[in-house]
């Protein structure tokens, strides 16, 4: 049987990945229904970090295009508990 090993890290860079592409996924500014949406899957990102042990993970509050920007910026800062804020 085979099995990969994630770090930290390539967790919390995943959900926040997910994250931000389902951000920008979105065609309209943000309208009620969208809002609760985003919450909500929010929520459920959040309840997989803790699933997995990650309970500082911290998903962007900022514009998603702006965050995906910065964080193209930024080098590689390997197994950091980075949180980034608006």
């Amino acid at each position: 049987m085979q099995r990969e090993l994630w770090t930290r890290t390539d967790l919390r860079n995943a959900l926040t990945a997910t994250y931000v592409a389902t951000a920008l996924a979105a065609s309209a500014p943000a309208d009620a229904e969208q809002a609760a949406f985003m919450q909500g899957f929010k929520t459920a990102l959040m309840s997989l970090a803790l699933n997995f042990g990650l309970p500082s993970l911290a998903l962007p509050t900022a514009d998603p295009r702006r965050f995906f920007a910065q964080s193209n910026e930024r080098s590689g800062d390997a197994d950091e508990d980075v949180t980034w804020s608006a």
